[in-house]
């Protein structure tokens, strides 16, 4: 009985608390041009503290299913590094570089059945969130998926994402999206009860 609930529920947590902590380092890179906005962020709620809460989410979620947790943030960290080819980084890499790396990485550790389906639903995830905050990263001057490919692209983009992602891997779907459907709107709630 409780392996089979563990099968389920503890992947779901551990996708929780990632999208937890990929908010948090979203929030702490996005400080900035949230502030430009007069968006909600939380830098502005947990201070110079936000990246040892995002690690500390990110370790939570690796302890309760590293196999669910930690593919799906190198996704995250892969598609970060796709909107931001041009800059250079410490070790002397464009965006670009760094993402390959960690996607050769994600490939070689993980399996091409996990992490393909990792890329393939936060890509999909991706693609909402830029549908949604499309007017706003205009305002700024940010180019996200939308302008890339189109408003109506974008939602059949991310809807045979999340297919091709189900089809991979049926059992794992299930979680992953409930996961981050929570998160969503838990955060939602939270920043507009913040606002009021």
């Amino acid at each position: 009985m409780w392996h089979a609930i563990s099968e389920v529920f503890l992947p779901f947590l551990a996708v929780l608390f990632t999208a937890v902590s990929v908010k948090l380092a979203d929030d702490y890179l996005d400080e900035e041009q949230d502030g430009l906005l007069g968006k909600f962020n939380f830098t502005h709620y947990l201070g110079k503290g936000i990246p040892i809460y995002g690690l500390l989410s990110l370790a939570v979620a690796a302890t309760l299913d590293a196999t669910v947790s930690v593919p799906l943030f190198l996704a995250c960290y892969i598609l970060g590094m796709c909107h931001d080819t041009g800059s250079h980084y410490p070790l002397g890499l464009t965006g670009i570089q760094e993402g390959l790396l960690v996607l050769l990485f994600g490939y070689v550790w993980f399996g091409w059945k996990v992490f393909s389906f990792s890329l393939l639903f936060i890509f999909a995830v991706q693609c909402l969130d830029d549908w949604i905050d499309a007017e706003k990263d205009r305002q700024v001057g940010k180019k996200n998926f939308v302008h890339l490919f189109g408003k109506i692209e974008c939602i059949l983009l991310a809807l045979i994402c999340f297919s091709l992602a189900c089809c991979i891997n049926v059992c794992l779907f299930i979680p992953t999206l409930a996961g981050f459907m929570l998160t969503y709107v838990a955060l939602m709630k939270f920043e507009r009860g913040d606002s009021k």
